[in-house]
């Protein structure tokens, strides 16, 4: 983003994305606390909501870039290569590094460097990180993404997220309330391309950025919003359905719902924030807390796991052994708070800074 033309929406998408990408991991004392509640109660739909609501944290990372690296001009490979690819890389292993220190630190480990090479190359020392191995196949996947929607006409990009929606939608629904999972259609069949995460969302947020006026379509926000609530509720019934029908819900388990509407959850969100940032005035102290804090989300998503084990190790679990939902936020904004500091304060060193 130029400094002079800067797009404010972004950093506020990025703000929002990474608080909930931090709930999105507190477990038992936020993302799973429907899980304490009797299934099917107020409290379990009502808590869930929220859990499959903060699934569009990612994905709308990845809008985000889209919007803003597939408009630029042809960037070479090597450029691509040695300056984005490689950044992410020297954040990625040093890091991982880190978190595998720290699991020398409780005892799960002994010091051993081939064994940190090998989890390393596994994304075993964090699998929060998997983002960071994904966007590295999508920034290496850049020249061809830029070349696809820089010749794609608006229609087509409609065509390609209802294909999107059929592919990640529609058929998981109808496979397990009609077939109850027992008879999946032809794996072959699946345009398995188009639905990875790492061609959708940077197409999406293409679109709504250079191929959307919000402004034009503003009547489309309140039935996005209802679309999206309805999605999730839907979501909601099958996470439910499932759970009641195995008897068993842990939070891998329980969660081959929360995703399948993220295009809708994610688009909802970007539309309605891009909507009202150029729409409302914001005073330039505002602005600059949010350019602030935007500056570091990268840092707080490196750091929040290391925080909130700390934090559930050495507080939550000795002094709140019933969570509950005022905790829960609580806790998310004091791991996002802590983070935030740490990050503005590593910034500060010249040579740190340049890897945030």
């Amino acid at each position: 983003m130029e400094n002079n033309n800067r797009r404010l929406y972004f950093d506020i998408m990025k703000i929002l994305a990474c608080f909930f990408v931090i709930f999105n991991h507190t477990g038992n004392y936020g993302f799973f606390l429907f899980s304490t509640y009797k299934t099917g109660s107020f409290k379990f739909f009502l808590l869930m909501f929220l859990s499959i609501f903060c699934k569009f944290a990612v994905p709308l990372f990845l809008t985000i870039s889209g919007a803003l690296l597939l408009n630029k001009q042809e960037e070479s490979l090597k450029h691509i290569w040695l300056k984005r690819i490689l950044k992410i890389v020297i954040l990625l292993t040093i890091f991982s590094f880190i978190y595998y220190l720290y699991e020398i630190h409780l005892g799960n480990q002994a010091f051993n460097l081939p064994t940190f090479i090998k989890g390393f190359y596994e994304g075993k020392w964090n699998s929060q990180f998997w983002y960071l191995y994904i966007f590295i196949a999508y920034l290496a996947s850049l020249p061809l993404l830029r070349t696809f929607v820089k010749n794609l006409d608006a229609k087509y990009f409609y065509y390609m997220f209802i294909l999107v929606i059929i592919a990640r939608s529609i058929m998981p629904i109808v496979q397990y309330l009609v077939f109850n999972n027992t008879t999946i259609v032809n794996d072959n069949m699946i345009i398995k391309w188009i639905t990875e995460d790492i061609f959708i969302y940077p197409c999406l947020g293409y679109f709504l950025e250079y191929k959307f006026d919000i402004n034009k379509h503003k009547k489309i926000i309140p039935i996005m919003w209802c679309i999206n609530i309805i999605t999730i509720i839907l979501s909601c019934y099958l996470t439910s359905l499932k759970v009641i029908d195995t008897g068993i819900c842990t939070e891998k388990g329980s969660q081959d719902f929360f995703n399948i509407f993220s295009l809708i959850n994610c688009s909802t969100i970007f539309i309605t924030i891009k909507y009202f940032c150029l729409n409302i005035n914001i005073k330039n102290t505002i602005k600059n807390i949010i350019t602030s804090l935007s500056e570091c989300t990268l840092g707080i998503y490196v750091f929040q796991y290391l925080i909130a084990l700390e934090i559930k190790i050495h507080i939550l679990d000795k002094y709140y052994s019933t969570p509950n939902f005022g905790t829960t936020i609580i806790y998310t904004l004091t791991i996002f708070t802590i983070c935030y500091i740490i990050t503005l304060i590593l910034k500060k060193i010249p040579i740190i800074k340049k890897i945030f």
